[in-house]
């Protein structure tokens, strides 16, 4: 998630699997795309932890996209499209890095889980990361050899770009409690 003079990352951690951060949500035709306003919060993993407590509200603030339906003219191709591979839970599509102007970058596809990784509490979690240690208790899941969930680097990056003719963009502010 991009940080700057006026919004900030939250960072740490509740437990196993207890904090997720999404950097995009697609539904209904629109991406979604933000950060957190304010003071970076310190979050603690145990209630014996030295760290401050929660703020009484945070705020998000962001940017939502509104695309036409792939077969409207200039319609998306990413858009109501369903998956060569099936509908279902893809990961695989986005690059684990961002790229230099701090957007999310297209790494392909995106392959069909067939089998969800799960914790030691059998709550579903992302597939193992190099970079993300295992807990005993995990479960490994599945993916399936069919991709297509995303159709090209260039369509996916107007997921997240102004681009005339495909998409409208307006600013969206949401205060959680």
């Amino acid at each position: 998630m991009r940080t700057n003079n006026t919004s900030r990352q939250i960072s740490g951690e509740v437990g196993r699997g207890g904090l997720r951060w999404a950097a995009l949500l697609a539904v209904a035709g629109a991406a979604v795309v933000g950060s957190i306003d304010g003071p970076a919060p310190a979050i603690a993993a145990t209630s014996d932890s030295n760290a401050e407590p929660m703020p009484e509200t945070i705020t998000l603030t962001g940017t939502i996209r509104d695309f036409r339906e792939r077969h409207e003219s200039n319609g998306h191709p990413d858009f109501e499209k369903p998956p060569s591979g099936g509908f279902g839970h893809y990961v695989g599509m986005v690059q684990d890095d961002l790229g230099p102007d701090g957007k999310p970058v297209y790494r392909g596809g995106g392959y069909r889980i067939s089998n969800n990784w799960r914790n030691y509490d059998g709550q579903n979690m992302i597939p193992t990361k190099p970079y993300i240690a295992e807990w005993e208790g995990d479960k490994e899941g599945a993916l399936q050899t069919k991709t297509g969930a995303l159709t090209t680097a260039e369509s996916f990056d107007q997921w997240y770009r102004d681009t005339p003719g495909v998409n409208i963009s307006k600013p969206l502010t949401l205060t959680l409690t």
